[in-house]
């Protein structure tokens, strides 16, 4: 696999001025190291700690290994067992096509390896930082490792994240319905009209690329934990297998968000005024309905965990409000 070290060693060929007296290059095998100069028998990049050598090949195939396992086993575990297991809220009203899961489950292979790419080079950034503080690329980097990180500030960071995460994706995602970009990228994504678990990264390299590539500009936007990185990332992997399962398993996606909305949901059950406050506010999250409608019609339901810029840009479904009042009515099993 030289022709991955390779690439990898051609990207980050750029080296700081302050850096260039101890930071070389070196072939070992098929293997391509980085080395920050700095005294240390490690050989392998150590997620989340530190190391003078970075294998850019151990790194990409373990955050391949990470996003594929974390991938399939949610799609199979949504698509497989969970239908069996529980009474499920079905949102579909038509059926499958045949072989769909097989093809999907293929066509998710290329962006799970555009992810790992992104992951390694987010890894790379990391420890590039710590050989070369004082380089440009380090001084906006705002990533951080330790164990001094509190979980309020982990859940501010979350919160954060799912803000960006939902306004990228919107906004890419009308991008991507572009005439030209639609008909040679994102089309691939909308041949399942009626989408499965797998349907979550059934879609065009391409667009993996700009789908995921604020994974790598947060670094540089807020402070944000190496671990706290990957392991938020690795959670999407699952959310957009679960927003394609078919079926609504919690009133909304799993999120900050949709939990404040359900300590919101136990203190406004209890007077009229408050279930109209509830409506309003689980009308503003996002369901695995929503996403559903936008298979069947492309033209509304860009967001992915809130509503608001499908709202303010008025690409909601008008019958999309109706259906978050049904889900409030336990035993409602109404589709769109």
């Amino acid at each position: 696999m030289s022709w991955l070290s390779g690439t990898w060693l051609s990207f980050f060929s750029e080296t700081p001025p302050s850096a260039q007296s101890n930071v070389n290059s070196m072939r070992s095998g098929d293997r391509m190291y980085y080395h920050g100069g700095m005294p240390s028998n490690a050989t392998q990049p150590e997620f989340g700690g530190s190391g003078d050598q970075f294998d850019l090949q151990t790194a990409y195939l373990r955050a391949f290994f990470q996003a594929a396992s974390v991938y399939y086993i949610a799609a199979i575990f949504l698509h497989y067992i969970v239908p069996r297991v529980y009474a499920v809220r079905s949102v579909q009203v038509s059926s499958r096509q045949k072989g769909q899961v097989r093809r999907e489950a293929w066509s998710s292979i290329g962006p799970l390896l555009v992810k790992a790419g992104i992951w390694t080079i987010v890894e790379y950034l990391y420890h590039y930082k710590q050989y070369s503080p004082t380089s440009p690329y380090s001084r906006y980097n705002k990533m951080y490792s330790g164990s001094d990180s509190s979980i309020i500030g982990i859940g501010m960071t979350v919160f954060i994240l799912d803000v960006l995460h939902d306004t990228w994706f919107y906004w890419t995602h009308r991008l991507l319905h572009n005439k030209v970009l639609y008909k040679w990228v994102h089309r691939m994504h909308h041949e399942s009209r009626v989408p499965t678990a797998f349907t979550g990264y059934s879609f065009h390299p391409i667009e993996a690329m700009i789908v995921f590539a604020n994974e790598i500009l947060v670094c540089f936007m807020f402070p944000i934990h190496i671990k706290v990185h990957r392991a938020y990332h690795m959670y999407t992997t699952v959310i957009h297998s679960g927003g394609h399962a078919g079926y609504e398993i919690a009133p909304c996606i799993p999120t900050i968000q949709a939990f404040l909305y359900f300590v919101w949901n136990g203190l406004c059950r209890l007077t009229s005024r408050g279930k109209r406050e509830l409506s309003w506010v689980s009308s503003r999250l996002n369901t695995v309905a929503h996403h559903d409608m936008h298979h069947r019609f492309p033209n509304v339901h860009f967001s992915l965990y809130m509503t608001h810029w499908d709202k303010l840009m008025g690409t909601e479904h008008k019958q999309y409000q109706s259906y978050v009042e049904g889900l409030q009515n336990e035993g409602d099993k109404k589709t769109l």
